[in-house]
């Protein structure tokens, strides 16, 4: 029986850290001085509309905006990723967005999550033309429900708070 599996990094108990054995700034994709970058991403979050910001490039601002431990989703024929929080299913998150093929549901996103570059080594930002095709892409929140045997999905305009 092959235990190899043994091998791989051991993740920190304590929630919200998920720190490898390794450097986490190379496993989770950010590089240098946090303070001086920031990377254009698409932040979506349930019951909002999705919007253009900026993200500090460090692991600490990546799991503060999913609200706990990141995981990359790749769902775009372009080196584009979602990343999100890697138990938003698990731990009792709302469901935030589909993710589609073809018009059909392939996946559905729990908890926040933010759309960025991932065509180099780290996550970077969005070029303008992404930020808002992605914006566009997410714009409204979903709501979900099951009809005829099947995941349906339906967008809504989100209440103005006051």
């Amino acid at each position: 029986m092959d235990l190899s599996f043994l091998d791989a990094p051991v993740w920190a108990e304590e929630p919200g850290t998920c720190f490898a054995e390794e450097d986490p700034d190379e496993i989770c994709g950010a590089e240098g001085d946090p303070a001086e970058k920031a990377i254009r991403v698409v932040m979506v979050r349930p019951g909002e509309r999705a919007v253009v910001t900026e993200l500090s490039a460090a692991l600490p601002d990546y799991q503060e905006a999913v609200g706990g431990c990141i995981e990359a989703f790749y769902p775009f024929e372009e080196e584009v990723c979602i990343v999100c929080n890697e138990e938003g299913k698990l731990n009792g998150m709302e469901p935030c967005r589909a993710v589609y093929d073809g018009g059909e549901i392939v996946d559905i996103v729990f908890g926040p999550f933010f759309i960025c570059s991932c065509a180099g080594e780290d996550f970077s930002g969005l070029d303008q033309e992404q930020a808002e095709r992605y914006q566009e892409l997410f714009a409204l929140p979903e709501t979900f429900f099951h009809l005829g045997g099947r995941l349906r999905a339906v967008p809504y305009e989100p209440e103005e708070l006051i």
